[in-house]
């Protein structure tokens, strides 16, 4: 459990001092709670409310002190009753028989004070001003002093997310950024929902669009709602408008505030889904189909009365398999409704205009016919007016709301769009008559249609919503089994309901250009009405993206349909490449087909000065992790490993002795063959490392090259025995909406990027990859095997987060896990020296030419030393070659062609000389060689000669030399004995000197102190005497 104190008004306007606990389950890494900091500087009640807002009379009457409340007060003490908008609140609890302390305000409607409201108090509190409250308004400032402020609970309930959200999944949050957004919050519910004293008068509003700023005037307050309805009367189809102040948009029923103290609202114009097409249409011929609700699973709570409609479920397994194809006529629909109106279950008040009523004043409205405005209300104002109507043989339903500002229209139709434009020409003419305006139309929803002659189900079903205020799926069923069971009738009016010919036309359009040929387009359609349904279709059609919402629609479990044949998309392909190319491409597909050899890769050779060491990789005999060392600190007594290559190690290998007592080794990029290893300390391994320039892990297969007396070797791992279960494969598919379970209970690991895990065991099972996973420390959810090679296996994995390491050790081999995008890898025939991602071996196959040699920086000219004085006007024009230049350059080359000339000729001089002259015999031949190697040999001995003399007289100097020196050393040893001798004679007279001179003084002291004695004895006998 975790507690702490915590003051609200640190952080808000008013005080209230709260003890706080948390019991939380025990494991959770929340350490303790920490309080809040107080804001600088503190916030004050006129802060929080700059202005008391007005409430409507009988509630201002109900707060107001009456005489008894008035005097309790005043005897009471001489404590203020009223707040101080200067200052902070105090606490604000329950309102007592004495009154809630300092929490009293003036009234705006009448003279003297007044309670809080409880909207007011709540604020104060830190409750959101939308907060339904109790009707009694005392009541309901009881319990909001009761309650704990939601400030103080949002700070620990943060606190708790931030620690124990990422352990479940959750994003991490930060306590104070969610303190700063509810209380933004709290301000921006009090602007929209509060009514000011400004604004009870009217004013000018300043009204920002594409056209610039305006003013307008209101008489009254005014909300966005109102205001965007009055600019939407200026729009074309297809358009709507949104209001914003700053950044946000206002909702519509936001109050807005009056100039001078307003902002400046901004209008934005902003297009619909799709633009509808104003003009009418003769129904469609084919059938009515829908897109259907959710399937009846509850009951309405309340119980049925006499005469209330029976809502239970049909005998049907679903509502939509029980429509049929009957039409629901004007007598059906009024009665169906009336029902519900009559209900004791009726949550509101409301008024039924009869069918055969407005679909006749639809049809004057189609004859160009003028209205007028009544002379006495048309439209009651309060109750709910429901208006079922049908136009081109559908019925949709329209409900008109009518205040003092004007009339709020909504038309519920289970084909979006079909009946729109008739709603929408139906409500102006209730408005034209009654001298109202129509604030705004909206097309909602609750069911869409899906079957034919279904429309009137889908009005009686949404009749019943709107009177019970809740969308029950089995009102779907009732609706279905009242139709079912009304008895035989006459009818005027009849509904069967379905695309109109506009959505029909629009939609063979599409599949026409989409590839569907024009004479299957009406089939095609009709098959996607029956199996689809035209709710989904219609309102596929008015999305951004039609086609890719049909296709959507298609693709769900329930209503699966192929839009495009295959033959019909390839005949569509064809046609659209012969437009866009003017010809067509024979045999593509045998063009396009996959050669039957692969071609052979590259071999990919690594740079080592790219390679680095991932840490942990290569340990000591003791287990120690190893460093990485650079090929030029490999020396005596180093410590570490260092990538090379072969031709790097060559020399080591030759050499086969230890440089280092310490572990020391070097790794080559590509193995050496074991005959070239003599008695080196070499084997081969297979090893991961970094690539610097992708910064992705490789595999390496190389040699290891012991240079020290401790060996270096391969981290290996503690790797559970993996169990070889046999399995069998099936496949289960489970939808996301026909699941019944939670969704996040069913994907516990969020995957949010997919890893391939390459080479593991071939044969490696699920089973067995959860548990290698469990060991490394990785949280991620097998996805599927992908295609290995002959180095191993491969799986790929979904994971939320990256894994530990790139590499991850399995037994004495390692496993390399890169992210991919597309699922499924490439196959090699033979293994590779190296083994990346393809991201990797693009970089390696780039950069695998040999380094450059680094540029001569001065080569262009850029002297760095020419910046130091600016080059002048005439030094930069080139000067003009002179004559003296010229002629001393044909001088140089004349000398030196000269000199050359020379040269070569006594070159060719001496090599004739050796020769013997032409016309020689054999035997005169050798005799001349033989003459010419005596010469050689006499030559020689002169050479002989002159070393033997010059080395003899050398020789005879360095005996002088010696003898001379041999003389002198004789000398200085004279010399040393002659001062040896005289050191001793000096010495000895110097301390028989010394001993006299002692002896005397030592006597004369001796005689002098006995002197004295003898004259101490002599007093003493005189002085006993």
């Amino acid at each position: 459990m975790h507690h702490l104190t915590l003051e609200l008004a640190d952080q808000w306007a008013s005080h209230r001092l709260r003890w706080w606990a948390a019991l939380l389950p025990n494991g959770l890494p929340l350490q303790a709670l920490r309080g809040w900091a107080a804001v600088s500087p503190l916030l004050k009640v006129q802060d929080v409310i700059p202005v008391w807002p007005t409430w409507p009379t009988p509630v201002e009457a109900a707060l107001l002190w009456d005489a008894k409340e008035q005097e309790a007060f005043a005897n009471l003490s001489q404590e203020t009753r009223v707040l101080v908008a200067s200052d902070q609140a105090l606490s604000l609890n329950s309102l007592t028989k004495c009154g809630s302390s300092g929490a009293s305000v003036p009234s705006g409607a009448f003279e003297g004070l007044r309670f809080l409201h409880p909207a007011e108090a709540g604020l104060l509190n830190t409750l959101l001003p939308s907060f339904n409250h109790h009707p009694d308004p005392r009541a309901a400032l009881c319990l909001v002093g009761q309650l704990a402020a939601p400030l103080q609970a949002l700070w620990i309930w943060s606190q708790v997310l931030s620690a124990a959200g990422p352990c479940f999944g959750l994003p991490l949050i930060c306590p104070e950024a969610e303190l700063r957004r509810y209380k933004q919050l709290l301000v921006q519910q009090r602007q929209d929902t509060w009514l000011l004293p400004s604004m009870c008068a009217g004013g000018q509003l300043s009204v920002q669009d594409v056209h610039g700023t305006r003013i307008e005037t209101a008489s009254g307050p005014l909300t966005a709602g109102q205001l965007l309805c009055a600019e939407a009367a200026f729009l074309p189809p297809g358009f709507k408008l949104q209001l914003l102040v700053g950044d946000r948009v206002l909702p519509r029923f936001a109050k807005l505030s009056f100039l001078p103290d307003g902002p400046t609202y901004q209008i934005q114009v902003m297009r619909k889904a799709a633009a509808l097409e104003c003009a009418a249409t003769p129904p469609p011929s084919g059938a009515d189909t829908s897109c259907g609700g959710a399937p009846a699973s509850t009951a309405p709570q309340q119980s049925a009365p006499e005469h209330e409609p029976d809502t239970r479920p049909a005998t049907h397994q679903t509502p939509l398999d029980g429509l049929h194809e009957v039409g629901a006529s004007d007598f059906l629909i009024w009665y169906g409704i009336s029902l519900w109106i009559q209900s004791p279950l009726a949550s509101a008040e409301f008024r039924l205009v009869p069918p055969c009523a407005a679909t006749s004043l639809l049809q004057l409205l189609g004859e160009d016919m003028l209205l007028a405005a009544a002379t006495v209300p048309v439209l009651p104002q309060g109750p709910l007016i429901l208006i079922p109507f049908v136009s081109q043989g559908h019925w949709s339903l329209l409900t008109l709301c009518a205040d003092p500002a004007g009339v709020v229209a909504v038309h519920w139709d289970g084909i979006p769009g079909r009946n729109t434009q008739p709603a929408k020409l139906l409500a102006q003419a209730f408005c034209q008559l009654e001298g109202a305006c129509l604030l705004s139309f909206e097309d909602q929803a609750h069911w869409l249609q899906s079957d034919s002659s279904s429309c009137g189900v889908l009005l009686l079903a949404h009749a019943a919503a709107l009177v019970l205020s809740a969308a029950l799926p089995t009102l779907l069923d009732w609706a279905l089994d009242f139709q079912r069971k009304f008895p035989p009738h006459l009818a005027f009016l009849q509904g069967l309901g379905g695309l109109s010919s506009e959505q029909e036309r629009d939609l063979q359009a599409l599949l026409v250009a989409k590839g569907v040929p024009t004479d299957v387009v009406s089939t095609r359609l009709q098959a996607a009405v029956a199996k689809i349904g035209p709710g989904p279709l219609a309102l596929a059609l008015q999305q951004r993206n039609p086609w890719q919402a049909l296709k959507t629609c298609a693709s769900k479990p329930s209503c699966m349909f192929r839009w495009i044949q295959a033959d019909e998309l390839q005949n569509h392909i064809e046609l659209q490449a012969q437009k866009k190319f003017g010809t067509g491409v024979p045999k593509a597909k045998e063009k396009k087909a996959r050669p039957s050899k692969r071609p052979l890769q590259a071999p990919l050779h690594v740079d080592p000065a790219q390679l680095r060491l991932a840490p942990g990789t290569f340990v000591s005999t003791s287990g120690s992790p190893l460093g990485q060392l650079a090929f030029t600190e490999v020396q005596a007594q180093a410590t570490g490993i260092c990538f090379c290559t072969a031709t790097q190690a060559a020399p080591f290998v030759a050499q086969a002795r230890n440089l280092s007592v310490d572990p020391l080794a070097l790794i080559t990029t590509a193995e050496i063959p074991a005959e070239q290893a003599g008695t080196a300390r070499l084997s081969s391994i297979r090893y991961p490392a970094v690539f610097t320039p992708t910064d992705e892990a490789v595999l390496v297969a190389g040699s290891l090259l012991q240079l020290g007396d401790d060996d270096v070797q391969l981290a290996a791992a503690n790797i559970a025995e993996l169990d070889r279960i046999d399995t069998l494969v099936c496949r289960l598919n489970l939808y996301k909406e026909e699941c019944t379970m939670p969704w996040d209970k069913v994907a516990e690991v969020r995957v949010s990027a997919h890893f391939r895990l390459h080479p593991l065991p071939h044969g490696l099972q699920r089973s067995s990859l959860v548990q290698l996973l469990k060991q490394w420390g990785w949280s991620g959810k097998p996805l599927q095997p992908d295609r290995g090679d002959s180095n191993g296996a491969a799986w790929l994995v979904g994971a939320a987060c990256d894994p530990p390491a790139p590499a991850l050790p399995l037994g004495t081999d390692y496993v390399l896990i890169s992210k991919v995008r597309d699922i499924g890898g490439t196959t090699r025939p033979a293994p590779l020296p190296v083994y990346a991602s393809l991201r990797t071996k693009k970089a390696l196959l780039l950069d695998d030419d040999p380094d450059e040699a680094p540029a001569d920086p001065w080569a262009g000219g850029s002297d760095p030393w020419s910046l130091a004085r600016p080059p002048s006007a005439a030094a930069s024009a080139p000067a003009a070659p002179s004559t003296a230049a010229v002629s001393k350059l044909a001088q140089i080359k004349a000398d030196l062609k000269q000199d050359l000339q020379h040269l070569v000729n006594e070159q060719l001089e001496a090599k004739q000389a050796t020769k013997p002259p032409p016309g020689l015999s054999e035997h005169d031949h050798r005799l001349h060689q033989l003459e010419v190697g005596l010469n050689e040999v006499r030559q020689q001995n002169s050479k002989f000669e002159g070393w033997f003399q010059s080395f003899g007289a050398k020789v005879s100097d360095q005996a002088q030399q010696i003898e001379t020196l041999t003389g002198t050393v004789k000398e200085q040893h004279q010399e040393l004995a002659k001062v040896r001798t005289d050191v001793q004679a000096t010495v000895q007279s110097a301390v028989l000197s010394l001993q006299s001179d002692l002896s005397a003084q030592m006597t004369t002291q001796l005689a002098g102190q006995l002197e004295q004695i003898q004259s101490l004895f002599a007093d003493k006998k005189l002085r006993a005497s």
